[in-house]
């Protein structure tokens, strides 16, 4: 009990750890694909061992509800409604068709958030820890994958290495991941139409805020490097000492790195 407390894990619990780390690499391997928009099409690791999860829907509509009066009474109601209509002219989101109203599912509770300062007002969260008593939420059911945090001392030494520091990110990087169709229906939410009526929707892209987007994230950058690697054939239009370069300075969207002389920077 003690050891638990102060994060020493016991051989046979790490071993599990570093199992199911494995297992979701090889998970990703097996099921990511480029699709036919050309955008990196992924599953999501650990769901099949978990299923089925309860559809959560008596949970979304009660937490719709609440946000609903807040949004009323805030004057975001429309604002924020408008926001699902351009995510589905978007491609992000996609409503049910009804022939699969009925198909095993589960919905995310969604809230609003405000900044003031931030280009983008308001914008939905989904909550993806959300849970009826008894079941696990979606969270529960997903591998994180490698502990990423790990990742930042190794990312700030190299970059120190040089004398010239470089860093980027990636725009919208969770939007440009396609779920795979038979996961799409465990990432749904309800809103209400125009006619007032509720309306279901699901998730086309990996969402933000859910356990293993970092993983799937950082997994796909990886996948893309090392593809090109073996793809060069001598293509003097990439360098395999800069891709490797990159595999190497990515910590989830952010990519922070170093060069000797500013012509490397070209």
């Amino acid at each position: 009990m003690v050891s638990r407390c102060i994060g020493i894990l016991d051989p046979l619990e790490k071993k599990n750890k570093l199992e199911l780390k494995e297992e979701a690499k090889d998970h990703f391997l097996s099921t990511v694909k480029v699709n036919e928009e050309g955008h990196f099409q992924v599953s999501l690791p650990g769901l099949d061992n978990h299923l089925p999860l309860k559809d959560n829907h008596d949970l979304a509509i009660k937490r719709l509800d609440s946000t609903v009066k807040r949004l009323k009474a805030e004057k975001l109601y429309d604002p924020y409604g408008e926001i699902f209509n351009e995510w589905k002219r978007e491609g992000i989101v996609e409503e049910v068709p009804k022939s699969e109203i009925d198909l095993p599912c589960h919905c995310l509770p969604h809230r609003h958030i405000v900044k003031e300062n931030s280009t983008t007002r308001i914008r939905p969260v989904l909550d993806s820890s959300a849970k009826q008593k008894g079941s696990p939420s979606l969270n529960n059911c997903l591998e994180k994958g490698l502990n990423l945090i790990e990742l930042i001392p190794s990312i700030l030494h190299r970059c120190r290495m040089n004398r010239i520091g470089v860093s980027a990110d990636i725009r919208t990087a969770f939007l440009q991941m396609s779920l795979c169709p038979k996961v799409k229906n465990y990432l749904r939410f309800v809103w209400y139409g125009t006619d007032g009526k509720l309306k279901y929707y699901r998730h086309c892209k990996v969402v933000f805020g859910v356990t293993s987007s970092p993983f799937l994230l950082v997994s796909v950058i990886q996948y893309l490097l090392e593809s090109t690697v073996k793809e060069l054939n001598g293509n003097p239009k990439y360098k395999v000492d800069i891709i490797e370069q990159l595999k190497k300075s990515f910590y989830v969207d952010n990519c922070l790195a170093s060069v000797k002389i500013e012509l490397e920077l070209q």
